[in-house]
């Protein structure tokens, strides 16, 4: 990630053999590199998440999605949690004017914050899920089955007459997210 605030400086996060890997800085348009941190918080799961982003205003401020999303205010030397309403945290966009305004992209959809991440709208108000698998049972009206990503696994109606959110009509049925449905004959 080059730094808009700084095109000097670019971010590269590196998954490696110990003791090489870890987030690494230039100041000088790529040409040399330091290894500025070797928190593996930063680059575990590297095949699932490996991305880093600058801040657009502070050359010093960079972001780290994974798990959790991670902020360094420090030139990467330290990183701290941004709390976000859900877990696994995938991507996350920067207004490139106004700093404040973020959007982060995780297993509960997408949040957008307008204070720099100190609080998120909700993933409630959106019918996002990842479904591992969709099942439908020999019921008139049939139903249908789903294992979500970080969340139970569900049951809803094919159809209901009158008007309804989705979410009234859900039921768990237990299960967890990659666990496959069977029904009895």
């Amino acid at each position: 990630s080059v730094s808009p605030a700084d095109p000097d400086r670019v971010w590269a996060i590196v998954e490696a053999k110990e003791p090489e890997g870890g987030v690494y800085r230039s100041d000088d348009r790529g040409k040399t590199w330091t290894r500025v941190n070797r928190d593996r918080n930063l680059r575990q799961r590297a095949y699932y998440y490996i991305h880093i982003h600058a801040d657009p205003q502070d050359p010093n401020t960079v972001y780290v999605p994974n798990v959790n999303l991670h902020r360094s205010v420090d030139g990467g030397k330290t990183f701290e949690v941004v709390e976000v309403p859900h877990v696994d945290v995938h991507d996350l966009w920067i207004h490139p004017n106004d700093a404040n305004v973020m959007v982060v992209a995780n297993d509960g959809g997408a949040q957008v914050s307008v204070d720099q991440g100190e609080t998120w709208t909700t993933y409630y108000n959106q019918p996002t899920a990842e479904f591992y698998s969709v099942e439908v049972d020999n019921r008139f009206p049939y139903r249908v089955y789903g294992p979500q990503q970080d969340n139970s696994t569900i049951r809803v109606p094919a159809w209901r007459e009158g008007e309804t959110t989705p979410k009234e009509s859900w039921k768990a049925i237990g299960g967890c997210e990659t666990g496959p449905i069977a029904f009895h004959p």
